[in-house]
């Protein structure tokens, strides 16, 4: 869940979050979909934090489509002036 977080965090970085954000982030689904397997086997615990470590990593992919959405916006409005 951790590194879902930190991925998450990264990618609110302008332009640096972009590289630094994936790793943390691919860290934290998979751990979080092998925490969900591994919740399943022992009837549900820990279920919650799995789902939140895979929502956390996938949260950054949005963020990073939005923000390169925005550059790109800002940077035809400058070089149509």
């Amino acid at each position: 869940m951790v590194l879902g977080i930190v991925g998450a965090a990264l990618s609110l970085i302008p332009f640096v979050g972009i590289f630094l954000c994936w790793l943390p982030a691919l860290l934290g689904i998979i751990f979080g979909f092998i925490g969900l397997g591994t919740a399943n086997r022992t009837g549900g615990f820990r279920r919650r934090e799995s789902i939140t470590a895979i929502v956390c990593g996938f949260l950054p992919i949005p963020i990073i489509v939005f923000g390169v959405m925005i550059l790109a916006a800002i940077g035809s409005s400058a070089h149509a002036s």
